[in-house]
């Protein structure tokens, strides 16, 4: 990306991750978007060479392509991964109770993985503790 223009999302992790102190990889200029799908329009004018996000994210956005074919994924080891989580208050320890009960049922039966594969192309069963 030396000589590229790359795009991502404004305030994302990948611009915190990119504008940190990774030294993976620079590009010559970034643009930073307020949602991802402008930058796919961008990618898709040539007006940016590529864009930084989450693989799961990118996978997603790329499913509902009309010619998904003409992009490609690139996923690097050295660029961190992201956990995501439910947040909630501290203090609600009946809906905490509630969503890990459906989150491993969710995982017991199946659905996860057939969540995560129809939204996100990921044949994932995975719950972090």
């Amino acid at each position: 990306m030396a000589d590229k223009t790359l795009g991502m999302q404004t305030a994302s992790t990948a611009q915190q991750w990119y504008e940190g102190k990774q030294e993976v990889f620079h590009a010559k200029n970034v643009v930073l978007y307020d949602q991802i799908p402008n930058a796919f329009l961008d990618l898709k004018d040539n007006r940016i060479q590529g864009i930084l996000l989450d693989e799961v994210y990118a996978n997603y956005y790329l499913a509902h392509l009309a010619h998904a074919n003409e992009y490609t994924v690139l996923s690097n080891k050295k660029v961190s991964q992201d956990l995501f989580a439910v947040g909630m208050r501290k203090g609600d320890v009946t809906l905490r109770k509630k969503i890990n009960s459906a989150l491993k049922l969710m995982q017991r039966n199946g659905e996860l993985r057939r969540l995560n594969k129809k939204w996100f192309g990921v044949n994932s069963n995975y719950i972090a503790e």
